[in-house]
């Protein structure tokens, strides 16, 4: 038996941004993106700039796409800077970058960069002091910076470390026309950039008056960047698994950003991510002990992203732990199910199709529990084997992505239900299941409005005077509502009231002597 299974887009967007996307990781490693770095040396004992000292840049070494080498170096300049602009074919890597104080002693700073589509991290400013036995002029003008804590990111303090107990006056110049004649001022820069601090002191030495001028950068970016991680737990730390990364932007829209490995002991870190809104999900690879048993799992410990938690990214945080959550299991038998899951992008051109790596199949019985996921292959194909007679569901589970899930007959005359096909099309195409004798029993109408706040309607066309048992269920296959309605013949409304209900996607299920119809609808809070 051949079934079709039509999904479509919540955003019409996200096919394309999956396969731009695609096209993005390919263009990266073999077009050049370019991590510009600078920073000055400054001798940690006496405050002076350190000139014509060596740094180097090393490239992370597990890189196997890049181009130039992997060790790079460079000198500071008469007021102490260095920088460079080091080329990369990787979108996201780290960079080792490090100096020698006087006695050879390795000072080093590990920098991690990141290219995505809608916020670059490439642009380093590393500072270092280092011990070297240079005597300072008997005024050498020092000092610190730091960032308020007030949520603006513009906002700095300056703190004087001069040490000199003859000053008589300071003068700062911030880079941007103004200036201040504060020992430690606060100070908010107009926006984004890179600024020339230069702070002044005078003081009178042996009755001379002396000046002297101490210059840093201050580099604001257009936003932050924070790191963030967790552990992934099966009862006990769950290596072996696959964690993802999804930007939602202002428009709701869901961007696949990175994709990594656990380490052994469970962990997953993606460093350098722009600040903003993320999903994190996690799921055990098709090696792992857990595949099959634990469900792909959402931060938040859900298997639907509709539920899952979205992530406020502001500060960095390791605490995003992934509880995985069990499948039901199926029962095994003598039945098989398989198929293959592509997308379709319908064009003037014509229409073209992509094998959709990776997508999780999850399948539901009639109760609309979850038993069992698998994900598709390189080829978009994937397999339910040894599965027992009856009624099955199949739900392709896509980040960002609004599903329909349809209904899979395995019986006794036909047990093995082969090429399914789950076709992913971008636009807002109804669900089609040309299975005729299950389209005449979708009886129950479509949910209106929908998105829903406090109440909902549905319309139920009956033959009969007829008794119809209403269920909602949420995506875990909870139930939370069920009630009665005596059906009259012909239409007949039915309103529901939402106002309980959490924000999130529900279904809803009419039983009318044993024949089921079922609708999804949304309710916004």
């Amino acid at each position: 038996m051949k079934t079709y299974i039509f999904s479509t887009l919540m955003k019409t967007v996200w096919v394309l941004i999956s396969i731009g996307f695609l096209q993005l990781n390919l263009v990266a490693q073999i077009t050049d993106n370019y991590i510009i770095i600078s920073g000055q040396i400054t001798n940690s004992e006496y405050g002076n700039v350190v000139k014509n000292h060596t740094v180097y840049f090393l490239k992370d070494s597990t890189v196997t796409i890049d181009s130039g080498p992997l060790l790079t170096e460079v000198v500071t300049d008469d007021e102490g800077f260095y920088y460079d602009t080091i080329p990369t074919k990787t979108s996201k890597g780290s960079l080792l970058v490090y100096t020698n104080d006087f006695f050879d002693v390795v000072v080093d700073t590990l920098k991690y960069y990141r290219f995505v589509s809608y916020a670059n991290s490439n642009i380093f400013i590393t500072n270092f002091d280092i011990f070297m036995p240079i005597q300072a002029d008997l005024l050498q003008s020092r000092f610190k910076y730091e960032q308020k804590m007030t949520g603006d990111l513009n906002r700095f303090r300056f703190i004087d470390q001069t040490k000199n107990d003859e000053i008589i006056s300071w003068h700062w110049s911030f880079g941007d026309r103004t200036t201040s004649d504060l020992q430690n001022p606060d100070h908010t820069f107009p926006g984004p950039g890179m600024y020339k601090v230069r702070l002044t002191t005078t003081a009178v030495i042996e009755g001379i008056e002396q000046t002297n001028t101490m210059l840093r950068v201050v580099y604001i970016a257009d936003r932050s960047f924070f790191d963030m991680g967790g552990h992934a737990y099966a009862v006990f730390p769950a290596n072996n698994c696959i964690s993802y990364l999804y930007y939602i932007d202002t428009n709701q829209n869901v961007i696949p950003v990175d994709t990594i490995m656990t380490d052994p002991l469970g962990y997953f870190s993606f460093y350098q991510v722009p600040s903003g809104k993320y999903y994190i999900k996690v799921q055990p690879t098709k090696s792992s002990d857990l595949y099959g048993e634990m469900m792909p799992t959402y931060y938040g410990d859900v298997i639907f992203w509709e539920e899952a938690i979205q992530i406020e990214n502001n500060h960095t945080y390791w605490g995003y732990h992934v509880n995985f959550v069990d499948g039901a299991g199926i029962n095994s038998g003598n039945g098989n199910i398989s198929g293959n899951v592509k997308y379709i992008e319908i064009s003037e051109g014509g229409d073209y199709d992509l094998p959709a790596q990776g997508i999780d199949i999850y399948v539901t019985d009639t109760e609309n529990q979850t038993l069992v996921s698998h994900y598709s292959d390189v080829d978009g194909s994937f397999v339910f084997p040894n599965v027992a007679l009856g009624t099955y569901w199949l739900y392709p589970e896509v980040t960002g992505l609004t599903q329909e899930k349809r209904r899979v007959e395995v019986t006794i005359d036909e047990p093995d239900v082969v090429d399914v096909e789950i076709i992913l099309i971008p636009g807002n195409i109804d669900g089609i299941d040309p299975d005729i004798s299950f389209a005449k029993d979708n009886f129950l109408g479509i949910p209106y409005p929908n998105p829903a706040t406090d109440l909902i309607y549905l319309n139920i066309e009956a033959t009969a005077y007829l008794m119809a048992e209403i269920d909602v269920f949420d995506l875990q296959g909870r139930k939370l509502i069920s009630q009665q309605l005596n059906l009259q013949n012909g239409t007949n409304t039915l309103g529901l009231k939402t106002a309980k209900l959490k924000g999130g996607v529900y279904f809803i299920r009419a039983d009318v002597n044993g024949t089921i119809s079922e609708q999804r609808f949304i309710v916004n809070k």
